[in-house]
């Protein structure tokens, strides 16, 4: 029984760091696409300073991601805090939702491990 349940705790964190991993790489993507064409100046001049922003809270996403698979509390506040702030800027109507969603899925893995990891230590 401990085992099955030792096993299910390191599924799910391993489940939390390659979810960390895939998003970063997609994020990661995106995060380029639209910082090239502001280090390029081909963004529009007007409200230059909120894309700045925007793309500084991109990128502390993006930082949550790494710091998560190694330290999975420490990057997790950073996915929540930093994702939320980032996808409540730019993110309009029903698709914020799952743009929160899915960003933060890591945290419910790291998070389902966690509790795991708890009840063993109650238990035994």
């Amino acid at each position: 029984m401990v085992q099955s349940e030792k096993r299910r705790q390191d599924v799910s964190i391993w489940i939390g760091r390659s979810l960390s991993g895939m998003l970063f790489l997609l994020l990661g993507a995106f995060f380029l696409e639209h910082l090239l064409p502001l280090l390029a100046g081909g963004a529009p001049t007007e409200g230059r300073d909120f894309l700045w922003l925007v793309q500084i809270i991109h990128l502390f996403l993006l930082l949550g991601y790494l710091i998560s698979i190694r330290y999975a509390l420490i990057g997790s506040l950073f996915i929540i805090v930093f994702g939320s702030i980032f996808f409540i800027l730019t993110a309009n109507g029903p698709s914020l939702w799952l743009f929160l969603l899915t960003s933060n899925s890591p945290v419910f893995f790291y998070a389902y491990g966690w509790l795991r990891k708890n009840r063993m230590e109650m238990d035994g």
